[in-house]
């Protein structure tokens, strides 16, 4: 076949909606917009002629994304041949992004799908295991793969990175509106993958337990979060949703350690002084830890210990 020739191209000829060999998230079009109208296009976008007329993009889909959005009514692209193999220019699209840069989650999931779809899997494998430089195994893409048929919230939370792989699977055993429920909720707070893990397993819990759905528990405990702290920062939230989840997960638990903490509170310790009871009640090892940065502060703590040994407030903690 003969090799693409550069022409320059109407914008309005390239069919936008023709996403056949799409492998880039659109996020990037803001910064390459503005590269673009700083330096210029340096490198023309892919496009092959279409049967019944028109263009459709191979590569290049952002820079032509970033041309529209300034304007432009023309554009300079190397043109492949109607009768251009699909397998090669399958190809040329990943290899144009996965060679040059590092793909994000969802990137990686659309080459996938677009090579299994042409070559099958195991010439897949062997593609991402050249590029990788380390052995990638069939069932490790499908599993990639199967993120493409994830609600779009899900989809947009990992093409941004809110949401690592190991959750977008998990999140693809949810209800769609769930799911997505929760890569919005993940997107908002930018929860490390353990926290998130967590607001995943108390929220599960409850929805099974309670019969509703996790939407409408998120929402609840959302409503009532902001309606306490309306000031409330991410990190606030985040922890006040956990701390919700964790209350309603566990009531009793909950009011147990409420009632122990009010008790701590009631022994008028100065703030040099702190009380640890254990996490979990089965425990019976408590802690305490003393501040101070003269001598003086530590004989006055010397003597806070002494009283605690005497208060009833003390040794009912430590007898549970």
């Amino acid at each position: 076949m003969p090799e693409p020739s550069l022409k320059n191209i109407p914008l309005g000829r390239v069919d936008a909606n023709d996403e056949t060999f799409r492998v880039t998230t659109p996020r990037r079009v803001g910064l390459i917009a503005r590269s673009l109208a700083e330096i210029g296009l340096i490198n023309p976008p892919l496009l092959q002629e279409k049967e019944e007329g028109g263009f459709r993009t191979i590569s290049g889909f952002c820079r032509l994304e970033a041309c529209r959005s300034l304007g432009r009514e023309t554009v300079p692209a190397l043109v492949f041949a109607i009768g251009e193999d699909p397998g090669r220019l399958a190809l040329i699209a990943v290899w144009e992004n996965a060679v040059l840069r590092d793909l994000d989650l969802m990137e990686q999931a659309r080459a996938v799908r677009l090579l299994e779809n042409t070559f099958g899997m195991e010439r897949a494998a062997l593609f991402f295991t050249d590029v990788e430089g380390a052995p990638v195994s069939p069932r490790h893409l499908e599993r990639v793969m199967g993120l493409c048929g994830l609600p779009a919230a899900v989809r947009n939370a990992a093409a941004d990175g809110a949401i690592l792989f190991p959750m977008a699977t998990r999140l693809a055993e949810l209800a769609p509106e769930d799911a997505e429920a929760l890569a919005g909720l993940f997107s908002q707070l930018r929860l490390s993958l353990g926290k998130q893990r967590d607001v995943l397993t108390l929220a599960s819990d409850i929805s099974r337990r309670d019969r509703i759905p996790i939407r409408w528990l998120l929402e609840e405990i959302a409503l009532h979060v902001k309606e306490s702290f309306p000031d409330a920062d991410r990190n606030l939230m985040a922890r006040m949703l956990r701390e919700a989840l964790f209350r309603r997960r566990f009531p009793e638990f909950s009011k147990a350690k409420a009632l122990r903490d009010e008790k701590i509170r009631a022994l008028g310790l100065s703030p040099a002084l702190g009380w640890q009871p254990p996490e979990f009640f089965e425990e019976e090892t408590h802690k305490l830890t003393l501040r101070f940065r003269t001598m003086e502060e530590l004989a006055g703590l010397h003597q806070q210990l002494g009283e605690l040994l005497s208060r009833p407030g003390a040794s009912e903690l430590l007898s549970g």
